[in-house]
């Protein structure tokens, strides 16, 4: 009879010790670029939202004939249509016809520049407010150059009473 070459008990438990130990460092690497990959994530996700309202409201700005401010809200006059922002305490929305964008951004420190500083006039030349982006309190800042046009538009009919 021939004698069969096997491994013994103890090599077999230590060959599982070992493959114990190795599987038990991978998944901890693993749980731990996971947890890395989420956080990731998360900034990113934070950073691009920011930055899909910045783009907006300087765009928004640029292109505006006339900016207004009344009780929370933006008002944006273009050409033909008025884009609207809602700044409640969590969240910031853009309406542009029958589209709607939603920043969950929190707006504190809402203070828009009123045109020639007169809290009672709704047209604003200025915006600024803070948000927390990553911990950190991010100052934005928008202002709209108006044309010597409508600057004299306005007075005349500030002057009459419109």
């Amino acid at each position: 009879m021939k004698k069969l070459h096997a491994f013994t008990l103890m090599e077999l438990m230590i060959g599982m010790i070992i493959g114990s130990i190795v599987v038990g460092m991978c998944y901890s690497g693993y749980s731990l670029i996971l947890g890395q990959y989420g956080n990731y994530k998360k900034t990113k996700q934070q950073v691009n939202e920011n930055m899909r309202l910045h783009t907006a409201l300087s765009s928004d700005f640029k292109r505006s004939e006339q900016v207004e401010y009344r009780e929370g809200q933006l008002l944006i006059t273009l050409d033909s249509s008025v884009i609207g922002y809602n700044f409640s305490p969590a969240l910031i929305t853009r309406t542009d016809h029958e589209m709607t964008d939603t920043f969950h951004i929190e707006a504190k420190e809402l203070k828009p520049g009123f045109l020639n500083n007169n809290a009672g006039s709704a047209i604003i030349t200025g915006l600024s407010f803070n948000a927390d982006i990553l911990g950190e309190t991010a100052p934005f800042y928008y202002s709209k150059n108006y044309s010597a046009a409508f600057f004299m538009q306005h007075s005349i009919q500030t002057k009459n009473g419109n």
